[in-house]
């Protein structure tokens, strides 16, 4: 067909494919884009829960217009209905507001510049409440006497009611609830305010002005000073009343006046279980069967001057030379005082001292008080007994020897306490024996009759058994020497028997010469020097080797650091050595000993260190029976070899 119609149902750009063939089957094509255009609506709302006839909220559009490569087709109408059978048109973002109570469909149509059109319905978008008509009962009205209480009921007409804000005529008494009970404490006339609100914040007021009355009496009183002492009097006066038929005093001591104002009373004695005050009081009342009788009082405090104190917390103080008293003051009352504590000590302020009394005898303390203000005064004295110490006697320090006992004795008292507790047979009595084992000095507390005490100590001193110690060598070969040394503790001395072959029988340094073979015992007394106390017995013995040998090392090292740096001869029994000769490897002499035993090759030839070599040694000694021999290896050979290493 050479045309054709179609029919589109949804937006966008539609391709349009036109093909020809002519009778020879001959063909073309051709492409045409068609825009299919729909505009998009939506739409919000700025506040969807509002009050009726007060709430105004905004529609915000959100639709969009169509767009394509081909072209953008802007919306240039807008058509709402807000559901409450109010529309309006040509606006984009209209405002409107309900004049009544329900849920509300709101529908958008929007078209654009090329009238095409496209609609939007948002069911239940807007919810609309009524404004509540606030409004309240309660049970009574008018009361003839305080304290009043009245229970307020909620008669708002809403069902939406979320929040009561009650203000029943007294500060501070908003509450939140639809029924209040409140006590009214003071009489008089008062409004009452209602606020409710809605859970969407639609509010409503009343106010009942002086809706509630409370009747009854009032007054209030002054005095002329709230602090006496004891006989002052005080003058009541009534300044301020109202709706007071008839009144009556009572001054808190057990006396009472009717109708009398002003009215000067006197107290007279002190309020009862040690208290300082009485409480005064005004009844009044407002009718004759006294039916509203209500009250006002103060408190009078009665200034009592009373001076006390307390010696170590009681009324008097006793006790042992040197007393610590601790002085408290207890007095009530006083502005000023004036202390004499007997021992020469006085103030003028402070309340608490700690006083102390060194000398037996008998002590007055004595507190004089005043109250500058009111006048009043009182002074007390009370007694402080000090008692003098046991004199005591001990047995004078002394020294015994260990292993000895000793009695001390102490006298002067009743109780004796020894310590420490050691060494003693027991600690209680006047007389105890010790048997100590190291020097110690002991205290005796000595407690007469009354408690008091004294302490004296005795020095005990031990005299112990020493400590000793001989450092030498038990066993020796013929003509060597040892050197014995003798360690002692202080204070003793000792001898050495019998005195053979020992430089000194009482040195702390003996040296003893081996000079024959065999087995020598010394027997040594041990004293303390000065003291009386046993010796000790000790025996020292030495064994003298009558054994003969030469002894020549295997190797030696000179490399100058101080171990086995020179080749010695050694052995026993050896008297003298009459040959000690080193020959190198060609046999060349490299060194001659003259014979001196303490002397020894230090493996240089005539100051050139030699090498690391091996070493034939010819040695030859006299011993100490004058026999001669040369020293012989394993072999039987006089030839030794020795290896110098560096």
């Amino acid at each position: 067909s050479t045309s054709v119609s179609a029919h589109y149902t949804t937006p966008g750009t539609k391709s349009i494919v036109l093909t020809v063939m002519d009778k020879f089957g001959c063909q073309d094509d051709t492409l045409y884009n068609v825009d299919v255009v729909r505009p998009t609506p939506n739409f919000s709302v700025a506040d969807n829960q509002l009050c009726a006839t007060v709430d105004t909220t905004q529609f915000n559009d959100l639709s969009t217009a169509y767009s394509s490569s081909m072209g953008t087709y802007p919306i240039v109408n807008w058509e709402w209905d807000f559901g409450d059978g109010n529309t309006t048109s040509g606006i984009q973002n209209p405002t409107h507001s309900y004049n009544s109570e329900g849920t509300y469909t709101v529908a958008l149509t929007v078209t654009d510049n090329l009238g095409c059109d496209s609609s939007i319905t948002i069911a239940n978008i807007v919810d609309v409440q009524d404004i509540p008509v606030a409004d309240f009962s309660v049970d009574q009205t008018v009361f003839d006497c305080y304290p009043a209480t009245v229970q307020f009921f909620d008669q708002s007409v809403s069902n939406h009611i979320i929040n009561w804000s009650w203000d029943v005529g007294v500060p501070a008494s908003i509450v939140n609830n639809d029924t209040v009970l409140f006590t009214y404490t003071q009489p008089d006339t008062f409004d009452v305010q209602l606020i409710v609100e809605t859970s969407y914040g639609c509010k409503d007021t009343i106010v009942k002005p002086q809706y509630i009355r409370v009747d009854g009496p009032t007054a209030e009183f002054t005095v002329s000073t709230d602090t006496i002492c004891i006989n002052n009097a005080v003058t009541f006066s009534i300044t301020d009343s109202s709706n007071v038929l008839g009144f009556s005093w009572n001054f808190g001591d057990a006396t009472s006046v009717d109708n009398v104002n002003p009215v000067t009373h006197q107290y007279v004695f002190l309020p009862p279980l040690g208290g300082n005050s009485f409480n005064a009081t005004l009844f009044f009342w407002s009718d004759t069967n006294q039916l509203c009788k209500k009250s006002v009082d103060t408190t009078i405090y009665i200034h009592n001057v009373e001076a006390d104190f307390t010696l170590n917390n009681l009324d008097s103080a006793y006790g042992c030379e040197p007393l610590t008293v601790s002085i408290n003051n207890a007095s009530v009352g006083a502005s000023s005082y004036a202390w004499d504590f007997g021992n020469g000590n006085t103030a003028s302020s402070g309340s608490s001292f700690t006083e102390v009394y060194s000398s037996p005898g008998t002590y007055t303390v004595s507190l004089a008080i005043s109250n500058t203000q009111f006048g009043c005064y009182d002074t007390t004295r009370k007694k402080v007994e000090v008692y003098p110490s046991p004199s005591i006697n001990v047995t004078d320090d002394l020294k015994i020897c260990e292993g000895e006992n000793v009695t001390l004795t102490a006298s002067g008292g009743a109780i004796y306490n020894w310590a420490p507790d050691v060494w003693l047979d027991r600690t209680d009595s006047s007389v105890v024996i010790s048997s100590p084992e190291d020097t110690i000095m002991y205290r005796v507390t000595v407690t007469d009759s009354r408690g008091c005490s004294s302490y004296d100590s005795v020095n005990v001193d031990v005299i112990g058994l020493p400590t000793y110690a001989f450092s030498g060598e038990d066993t020796l070969f013929v003509n060597e020497e040892d050197t014995i040394i003798v360690s002692l503790s202080e204070g003793f001395i000792h001898a050495w028997t019998p005195e053979t072959y020992l430089s000194c029988n009482s040195c702390d340094t003996i040296i003893f010469s081996a000079q024959e073979p065999g087995t020598y015992v010394y027997n040594i007394a041990i004293v303390d020097d000065g003291n009386n106390c046993p010796p000790i017995e000790e025996e020292y013995t030495v064994f003298v080797s009558d054994d003969k040998r030469i002894d020549i090392p295997n190797a030696f090292s000179p490399n100058g650091d101080g171990l086995n740096d020179v080749l010695y001869v050694k052995g026993h029994g050896i008297d003298k050595l009459l040959e000690f000769r080193v020959y190198n490897r060609w046999g060349q002499l490299v060194y001659e000993n003259p014979g001196d035993i303490n002397q020894g090759w230090d493996g240089t030839y005539k100051g050139v260190p030699q090498n690391m070599d091996t070493y034939v040694v010819v040695v030859k000694a006299r011993f100490y029976n004058g026999t001669e021999d040369y020293a012989k290896n394993k072999n039987g050979e006089i030839r030794h070899h020795v290896t110098l290493i560096r």
